[in-house]
């Protein structure tokens, strides 16, 4: 049996949830073969799963929470955003953005049927499966289900590999079964065979033109025995997007109120209100990153150590 590949989805759901992904040629990402893989893409997820989730805690997951610090940042503006990420075995996903404090957004998942909720006036528009937006978050949940393979979300996997400063490293393209959505393309560093960027397309839909969308981990940390980016910089264009992990909570119960939309106004009385969901302060979980983190405090809250980060990288 092929085992189940692993913690990958931190900055992935973020992105794909951020952008408009369209069809037609790739004009900016650069597909080309390049040196002939040693490895198989089976051979290369398993050394990722290795890497990364080593006692298949996070694959053997039956619900988590992820809460991740988004500064985005462009020629004349600086704005903040916040993404929460709730999922629960085996159907159920929800996913809320916010700016400068306030909710704008929230897509819900269950059972394959997908809700976009307008959290200011609790209206919601049940998504046809023929959308574009069903299918990229539909990506967006199965890149976010922990017990789901690679060739279970991608339709065509291709591995090649390069060196750089001495460094062997690996690409593997991705093609999803929609093929309005654009490749992405993960690498992997040949030390750690822990991900280091993920490439894809963005379209600005004003003018229509195709931005090359890069995000690259620049630090892991390790919680519960699982590698997850902690930091990650993502560039589309002139636009810089800092995010931070800022959350953690592996296995805890939620409502399914939670993954279903609110209830209209005109039935409010004959149905009670979709339980908030509180995330226990008993539960495991890594540390909040203060606004103006202290100098013994590392980029993204998390305690600085001497040497180098997960990554391998010099801090």
């Amino acid at each position: 049996m092929m085992k189940k590949s692993c913690v990958r989805f931190a900055g992935a759901i973020l992105g794909a949830f951020l952008c408009i992904f369209l069809s037609g040629c790739y004009p900016v990402l650069d597909l080309e073969p390049r040196e002939t893989s040693d490895l198989s893409v089976i051979q290369l997820i398993n050394k990722q799963n290795k890497a990364a989730d080593p006692n298949r805690v996070w694959r053997r997951a039956d619900s988590y929470y992820m809460r991740l610090k988004v500064t985005l940042t462009g020629k004349d503006t600086k704005d903040y955003f916040g993404s929460e990420v709730w999922y629960q075995h085996p159907k159920c996903f929800r996913l809320a953005t916010s700016k400068n404090g306030v909710v704008q957004k929230v897509l819900i998942y269950n059972d394959g049927r997908v809700w976009n909720v307008n959290p200011r006036t609790n209206h919601s528009v049940e998504l046809s499966p023929d959308s574009l937006e069903y299918c990229l978050f539909l990506n967006t949940v199965r890149m976010g289900t922990p017990s789901m393979n690679y060739t279970d979300i991608f339709r065509r996997i291709s591995v090649d590999m390069y060196t750089e400063d001495g460094v062997r490293h690996y690409r593997m393209i991705c093609m999803s079964d929609d093929e309005r959505i654009q490749p992405y393309i993960f690498y992997y560093n040949g030390n750690t065979f822990l991900q280091e960027k993920l490439e894809t397309v963005n379209i600005i839909s004003s003018s229509g033109a195709a931005i090359l969308y890069t995000s690259r981990i620049e630090q892991y940390i390790t919680f519960d025995g699982i590698k997850l980016p902690a930091r990650t910089i993502v560039e589309t264009g002139d636009v810089v997007q800092v995010s931070e992990l800022q959350d953690v909570v592996l296995n805890q119960a939620y409502p399914e109120s939670l993954f279903l939309p609110p209830v209209p106004f005109t039935h409010k009385a004959d149905a009670s209100k979709p339980a908030k969901v509180k995330v226990p302060a008993d539960a495991k979980k890594t540390a909040a990153v203060p606004e103006e983190p202290k100098k013994s405090v590392a980029p993204g809250g998390l305690p600085s150590s001497a040497g180098k980060d997960d990554s391998g990288k010099k801090k």
